[in-house]
């Protein structure tokens, strides 16, 4: 079912009886985050997400209320990638892609872990990455080409 693809589905509008409400339904069957939008009572596609509501789906009133259920912080600092060092760029490059802990950085920089964690300690020290309490490291701030 297409709803297992995500960790969350949103509905913008259902009838009482229809496909909408079916996918909801298997998403919060998956363990899925139901999202539901909603909307003027007295509107036949408006009473399939006001029953997800009532029902206990999460309502969204903005893009805010989605990025709010992961945590996702839009107040990250932009910097342009020019502004760092040819090795900054190129962990910025991988790191940007998904989070490594320092092995398989290294591995995949093809750089000595010593000389890599000074790098990571001065990127960290700006406040360009972070670490989770698993050593995987991510970046803590967008990049605009």
């Amino acid at each position: 079912m297409i709803s297992g693809l995500s960790q969350g589905v949103i509905v913008v509008e259902a009838a009482l009886q229809s496909g909408s409400l079916i996918t909801a339904r298997y998403a919060a069957e998956q363990n899925r985050d139901v999202f539901a939008i909603p909307g003027n009572i007295d509107q036949k596609n408006s009473e399939g997400t006001n029953y997800l509501i009532s029902e206990g789906a999460i309502v969204v009133l903005n893009e805010k209320s989605i990025l709010d259920q992961y945590n996702i912080d839009t107040n990250l600092e932009v910097r342009l990638l020019t502004e760092f060092t040819e090795i900054e760029q190129r962990i910025i490059h991988i790191l940007n892609e998904k989070s490594y802990n320092l092995n398989s950085l290294s591995h995949k920089l093809d750089m000595d872990i010593t000389n890599l964690m000074t790098e990571i300690s001065m990127m960290e020290l700006n406040e360009i990455l972070i670490s989770d309490s698993n050593g995987y490291y991510s970046l803590n701030i967008r990049i605009q080409s």
